[in-house]
Parts: structure tokens; sequence; C-alpha cells
């Protein structure tokens, strides 16, 4: 941490929730250190299977109003996932370089298909991204 900023900020399966996500991302930006890195992990927008189990979960209605104990009301993102492209591009708007983008998750996670991530880097490399479920963003802030 230097003063008022952070050096990594790290969001896990977190952005999808976050409303509204413009304002967030401002913020995420403003307590990123100069140089310091921020990684997302979140769930693949571009996979067709995940969008359709999150509709049939969630229905069309990605945002809606949370209400707390108090019965103050909160902006909710209801599983509004993203691409990693449209995350790249929001971030880079804001002085966040990406650096690295690793798409991972064919199978559940679970013990049994734990020797699969040589099948998720292949399905990669070979740019098949709609079928891995999740991905890391790394991003560093030039600005």
């Amino acid at each position: 941490m230097t003063g008022d900023t952070f050096d990594l900020i790290w969001m896990e399966q977190a952005l999808h929730h976050v409303e509204p996500r413009e304002a967030a991302l401002d913020r995420v930006v403003d307590l990123l250190a100069p140089g310091g890195r921020v990684v997302v992990s979140e769930a693949n927008a571009a996979n067709p299977l995940l969008q359709l189990q999150l509709l049939l979960r969630r229905g069309w209605r990605t945002r809606t109003t949370l209400v707390d104990h108090t019965g103050r009301e909160h902006p909710y993102g209801n599983e509004r996932v993203l691409r990693a492209a449209t995350l790249v591009r929001a971030l880079a708007r804001r002085g966040v370089r990406c650096e690295r983008v690793c798409h991972f998750r064919v199978f559940p996670n679970h013990p049994r298909f734990d020797g699969t991530r040589g099948i998720e880097a292949r399905i990669e490399r070979l740019q098949l991204v709609p079928l891995l479920t999740h991905y890391n963003y790394v991003g560093r802030r030039v600005s």
C-alpha cells in the first residue's frame, strides 16, 4: 500500500455483482497505485452454456436492487457476467494496460478433473474461448 492507494487489487468472482459497474471500475483505478496491478477472476460471458444456465436461473434482469437489514436499497449485479475483452477495454480506457488474460475451466471444479489443465490450455490456444467458463485478467496501471 502506498498512501491511500494499493499495489494490488484482487477481485475474485465479484465484479458481476458490483453496480454501478462503471463507477466501481473508476474507484478500483483510483485506489490502484501507479504501476500497481489489478487481478480479476470472473465467469466467461462468451460461454453460451453458462449464459443459458444464468438466464434460466435469473431471467433477463442482470441489474436489480437489494434491500439491507436497515431497509436501505443497494444496486446489485444479478450474475451480470462479462467477456474478458469487455473488461480489457473498460480498464484500458481508465489507464490500465492488460498484461494477461487466461481462460480456463471446461470441467467442473472437482479433484477428479485436476489433470485437465493441459486440455484447457490447448482449447485456449486454439481460440475456442466460448468453451471455457472462467478467466483471469491481470492489468497494470500505467498512469
